[in-house]
């Protein structure tokens, strides 16, 4: 595969982008583009003196390659304009093209992501094997890269809570921030600072082990019944309803 077929078969034009690699996975062709940074400007004011400011990890989906759906990924680059003081992403042209390309976090990969929602929810190991959860998740994770490693990146922190000493949580924390800062996914990388900021007591459990995590649960079945019994005139029942709650069990399904 050549920039040329890049330009002729899906319009990908001009000296900025050129192609890196190709290859098939989970029945899809998947094209890998770059942009040369010597032609970065600044996308609110045309300069190019710029900083330039990580990249952002974007998927497309474009016209197939006769029986394979085709997806375009591209890194853009995020850039500090030093002229005008505006941090953002460089523009890319054929993007804006939505009759062409329509990108693939919108569209969810629908035929292999339905009905997963709670799947990814779910602990790994409290999958129902029975009703084949297992197999559904993997083949949600093999059509769609970002989501693999934020879920792989969810199951690598609960780890957290089951390290032997407060140094080696330590580390393991350290270690999951970088990772996530690094990932290109906003999310993870929002979800790290948020860590970063709270780390302190995250490790203070070590010293102090102690949990509020089913008392937090039971005020959100508590709520949760209160929406439930909305317009309820006996006040008595619903406290003997959360009397009850303990016996209570909520399954997440999907």
């Amino acid at each position: 595969m050549s920039t040329g077929i890049l330009s002729h078969c899906f319009g990908i034009t001009g000296r900025r982008i050129h192609h890196v690699h190709a290859r098939f996975e989970g029945g899809r062709t998947i094209f890998r583009i770059g942009q040369d940074p010597t032609t970065l400007v600044c996308s609110t004011c045309g300069s190019r003196k710029i900083m330039k400011k990580g990249t952002v990890f974007r998927r497309f989906i474009t016209f197939p390659i006769g029986l394979r759906p085709t997806v375009i990924e591209f890194p853009i680059q995020r850039a500090l304009c030093r002229a005008c003081g505006m941090t953002r992403q460089v523009k890319i042209g054929f993007a804006e093209r939505r009759q062409l390309y329509r990108e693939a976090t919108d569209l969810l990969h629908k035929d292999g992501l339905k009905g997963t929602r709670w799947l990814l929810l779910k602990n790994l190991e409290n999958l129902n094997d029975d009703r084949n959860e297992r197999a559904r998740l993997e083949e949600a994770l093999s059509i769609n890269k970002p989501l693999a490693t934020a879920y792989y990146m969810k199951e690598d922190l609960r780890l957290l809570r089951l390290l032997p000493d407060k140094a080696t949580a330590e580390a393991h924390l350290q270690d999951w921030m970088a990772r996530a800062e690094t990932s290109g996914i906003r999310i993870l990388k929002d979800f790290a600072n948020t860590l970063r900021t709270h780390r302190r007591g995250i490790l203070a459990y070590y010293d102090h082990p102690i949990s509020t995590g089913q008392l937090e649960g039971t005020n959100n079945k508590i709520k949760t019944l209160q929406r439930q019994t909305y317009g309820f005139r006996d006040r008595t029942f619903f406290i003997l309803r959360i009397y009850a709650l303990h016996t209570a069990k909520h399954k997440l399904i999907g």
